[in-house]
């Protein structure tokens, strides 16, 4: 199994990310597999937190997913790709930035 996304550190891999090209619907909520996945690569790469990438239809807050008894958290972010490219690109740079974000909150909290 090959993750989509993964920041690295050389060889350390920093955050893992997986993109699904596939709605995900009103509910939100998130489908079983598609959470396993992501959860094993974050345990496979000692990371927190995953965040698992949707190509919608729409745009909504980002959900997050704490898994209890495998000390990691599944975020959950939507980019509608029926927008303008430049809005596509906006969403996609807002992701980045999330995720960097969140890299740096973890990074100081581990510090303490």
């Amino acid at each position: 199994m090959k993750a989509d996304l993964l920041l690295l550190d050389g060889h350390r891999v920093l955050a893992v990310a997986d993109t699904k090209y596939k709605l995900l619907g009103d509910s939100g909520s998130l489908p079983n597999p598609d959470a396993y996945q992501l959860i094993t690569y974050c345990l496979r790469f000692g990371i927190r937190t995953g965040r698992l990438i949707y190509a919608d239809t729409e745009s909504a807050p980002v959900s997050r997913h704490v898994i209890r008894g495998a000390d990691v958290a599944l975020e959950v972010e939507r980019i509608d790709l029926t927008t303008a490219l430049l809005q596509i690109e906006a969403q996609v740079q807002g992701v980045h930035d999330r995720a960097l974000d969140g890299l740096a909150a973890e990074v100081a909290q581990s510090s303490r």
